[in-house]
């Protein structure tokens, strides 16, 4: 994209910061800081989110390396290395500045083409209105007891409605952060942990032809079927729609 592009998307983040206090947390912290703030962060905290954001596999070897480097196998950390186009030879001298300066170059040297396009915009619109520091953006993650929390039910519940609303709690108890935050974006439209209220009420006398969940998102509304006979048929026909990306609102 160029320059006006990414102009726009600074725009974007700061409304939705400061009409609903969203952040996007797939953004690095240190990304954020190092366009408002400059290059000043810490090693330790560059490599610590950088390896938030390696697969579990690459994460793995270079954590291994720099706590022990002679327990990895050196094949497999030289493929990691070449993957990300280092051409220096790991040691147990060197392999910790390897990791910091490919930190470094992935995470803030590559993007700085955005972060210069951001940064006036973020310095002025965003920063005075800023309530969560960037360092503490993983806090917005979803974790189960804070969105449990969140849903309110009814008080009247029928017996087959409160072995409904079980089914609930044990799915979401389940489920990972991605599908926690498909379920989250699927009832508030936000897929970070907004603090926002989800009122959930039953529907009633569904058809297995017709029977779903319905999310409100511009209210915070959950509309669940009452017929689910047992936990695997609703955490199937859940699931099936969380991950379908196409989902009922049932608004006109």
């Amino acid at each position: 994209m160029e320059r006006i592009h990414w102009r726009a998307v600074a725009n974007i983040i700061c409304v939705g910061y400061y009409q609903e206090g969203y952040l996007p947390s797939c953004i690095a912290p240190a990304f954020f800081e190092y366009t408002v703030y400059g290059d000043n962060i810490a090693k330790e905290t560059l490599v610590k989110q950088y390896m938030l954001h390696l697969p579990d596999s690459e994460k793995t070897i270079l954590k291994d390396a720099m706590e022990n480097f002679d327990s990895v196998d050196e094949e497999d950390l030289l493929d990691v290395l070449s993957d990300h186009q280092v051409c220096v030879l790991p040691n147990k001298e060197n392999i910790s500045s390897i990791v910091e300066q490919l930190a470094h170059k992935e995470m803030l040297q590559t993007p700085t083409y955005v972060a210069e396009a951001w940064r006036d915009i973020l310095r002025k619109d965003l920063l005075s209105i800023l309530q969560t520091p960037f360092s503490d953006l993983h806090q917005l993650e979803p974790k189960f007891k804070d969105v449990w929390e969140r849903l309110q039910f009814p008080t009247d519940m029928n017996a087959q409605q409160r072995l409904v609303q079980a089914m609930v709690k044990r799915f979401l108890k389940e489920s990972s952060q991605e599908m926690l935050k498909k379920f989250l974006r699927f009832c508030t439209g936000a897929d970070l942990n907004m603090k926002k209220e989800i009122c959930c009420s039953f529907l009633q006398h569904t058809t297995d032809f017709t029977r779903t969940i319905i999310g409100r998102t511009c209210g915070c509304f959950l509309e669940i079927p009452d017929s689910y006979s047992s936990y695997l048929e609703f955490k199937s026909e859940v699931t099936e729609v969380l991950n379908s990306g196409v989902w009922v609102m049932d608004i006109v």
